[in-house]
């Protein structure tokens, strides 16, 4: 489970991102087998009847905003932290939230592509493992990790930054690491 132990992780055919580019990987839900009738659209809106979760991972750029999020950061203070930006930028569609779901996710999207939503997941324990598939391969992955992409699949997001997925953390790095704080953890 652990990215380290290149157990799970190793079935993730990673590619090389575009630095150039500004690239990082994200999780996007694959859509569920279930008709696309009223009744499953009403069972996944509220979660039931979803099944397995299904995601592929893919590259998209951070310098890929849409036009009008370019225009939106220019016309705040330099001196705001991209928090701040993005706050304000979420706080002006609060009033228009009488949309479908998805047309208000993808109006507050800053990117041309969508946006994402970043969790971290190394909490709860190891020992209580589920497993979901990317690309089709399986990845066991801990019960609060699933139940956190669980929710966000029956939300707004539309891709997920999860650290210990999307990073591909070459082996050789953490070893290193480790032994270099070894010394830390045994004196």
């Amino acid at each position: 489970m652990d990215p380290a132990s290149g157990s799970t992780f190793q079935r993730i055919q990673y590619k090389p991102l575009d630095a150039s580019r500004n690239e990082i990987r994200v999780l996007s839900f694959e859509p569920p087998s279930t008709p696309d009738d009223l009744s499953s659209r009403l069972d996944r809106i509220l979660g039931l009847g979803l099944g397995p979760l299904r995601l592929t991972l893919e590259h998209v750029s951070l310098d890929d905003f849409k036009p009008e999020y370019t225009t939106f950061r220019t016309k705040h203070p330099a001196q705001w932290s991209r928090s701040q930006i993005d706050d304000a930028w979420s706080e002006q569609f609060e009033s228009r939230l009488g949309s479908t779901s998805s047309d208000v996710f993808r109006t507050i999207a800053r990117f041309s592509w969508g946006d994402y939503t970043a969790i971290s997941y190394m909490w709860g324990s190891p020992e209580d493992a589920k497993t979901i598939t990317i690309h089709g391969m399986p990845v066991t992955v801990g019960k609060n990790l699933a139940a956190a992409l669980d929710c966000l699949r029956s939300s707004l997001a539309d891709k997920v930054w999860i650290g210990a997925i999307c990073i591909k953390v070459p082996l050789a790095f953490l070893l290193s690491a480790f032994l270099h704080r070894g010394s830390e953890v045994l004196t």
